[in-house]
């Protein structure tokens, strides 16, 4: 278009405009998108947290049991029901884009079926990604549940509710995980421990689930204030704290003596299968786990050969391996605090901005923070994650 001269008559402008205009979506195209948004629609109704997280607030009081029989039983129904649909569309009527969204969607719901093969919900919790550790991170108000009015502060309460039946639910999943022997690596299960004692707080107003009072906006008035700061002061006393000591209790002394010493997916009941429905479903392709290793293997000798000409330049004597260690024991390299930590990564941070500029072409419009992870997570959590940013 910047090629047109002011000068040009309308006509011209016209016909350029319907020259660069995109073709009419076809009967097909219209059909898979209406089809893919009121999947979408379904989806949010039934996993209102998924929603939260990427940024869709109408369901912010909601809390389903995602490990239930009811909501699995809704799931997979969803799932088979718009595999038939996707499927009732011709994929040779669809071009580019509407041609991949078919596939991706097609892909998508059958991968979904098939996890129903496979029981997670029967090991429903563990150290890093699971209900208990998200329900913390969305009730201290520094994540995405939002608190900025009264109606946001009562959709909490709300949601909150759901957290005790979510509990008892998990006891009795695993307990017939226990029984089928489908249980978590006691390796595991013990770094969980620490994260739930640490919410099972004496003083209720030093709870982590206290800050959103704690943090109140100045506006909210003064009956609403008392109101709502009354309301969480029971939750947290009557409702999350004792759900919270329900699992501690229930994990350390009747699971724990039936968790597994095995670590791979392989120790599990049909688990070998298991891994490899993993393997398939994160990397998109049909490589086997064995496969998908040996690739591993080759990266890790093309890594530490290039380390070894790095410890050639620099002329030191021994092995690669001895240079590591003796890198172990100089004081200058080790961070002197948490906050050094912190300081350390932000200051990077710009400068990797910079140098991704020379290999991505387009960058989100949402910017990242370096923070600390949460204090109840510290002491089993991994060394670093990563949580995105809402659409």
């Amino acid at each position: 278009m910047r090629r047109i001269r002011t000068l040009a008559v309308a006509a011209a402008v016209l016909a350029t405009l319907a020259w660069h205009a995109p073709a009419p979506a076809s009967p097909e195209s219209e059909q898979l998108n209406s089809l893919v948004e009121e999947y979408y629609e379904e989806f949010l109704v039934l996993n209102p947290i998924f929603a939260t997280f990427n940024g869709d607030h109408r369901y912010d009081d909601r809390f389903t049991i995602n490990i239930g029989p009811e909501y699995m039983q809704q799931t997979l129904s969803l799932e088979k029901r718009y595999l038939e649909k996707i499927e009732a569309i011709d994929p040779e009527t669809l071009e580019g884009q509407d041609r991949l969204t078919w596939d991706i969607f097609r892909r998508n719901r059958q991968d979904a079926i098939e996890g129903f093969d496979y029981a997670d919900h029967l090991i429903p919790v563990n150290q890093f990604f699971s209900v208990p550790n998200f329900i913390a991170m969305m009730g201290s108000g520094s994540s995405v549940q939002p608190f900025n009015d009264t109606q946001q502060y009562d959709n909490w309460l709300k949601r909150v509710a759901g957290w005790s039946v979510w509990v008892d639910q998990a006891i009795v999943n695993m307990r017939e995980g226990i029984e089928k022997g489908i249980v978590q690596p006691r390796a595991l299960m013990v770094k969980v421990l620490p994260q739930l004692q640490a919410h099972i707080a004496d003083d209720v107003e030093k709870s982590l689930f206290y800050a959103p009072i704690r943090q109140m906006p100045e506006d909210i008035s003064a009956a609403d204030r008392k109101r709502l700061s009354d309301a969480y002061r029971e939750a947290i006393a009557q409702s999350i704290v004792p759900a919270y000591k329900r699992l501690h209790d229930f994990i350390q002394n009747e699971y724990l003596p039936h968790a597994r010493e095995t670590s791979g997916w392989s120790g599990l009941p049909n688990g070998e299968a298991w891994y490899a429905y993993f393997a398939r479903q994160s990397t998109t392709t049909s490589f086997t786990p064995h496969q998908i290793h040996e690739i591993g293997v080759r990266e890790v000798e093309r890594l530490r050969a290039e380390m070894d000409r790095v410890r050639e330049q620099i002329g030191f004597e021994g092995t690669l391996d001895e240079l590591l260690g003796s890198l172990d024991k100089v004081e200058t390299l080790r961070f002197t605090s948490e906050e050094d930590v912190l300081e350390t990564y932000r200051r990077l941070k710009p400068i990797v901005h910079e140098r991704a500029k020379k290999l991505f072409a387009q960058f989100p419009k949402a910017d990242f923070e370096v923070r600390a992870v949460e204090e109840f997570r510290q002491a089993s959590a991994a060394g670093a994650s990563y949580m995105a940013a809402s659409p």
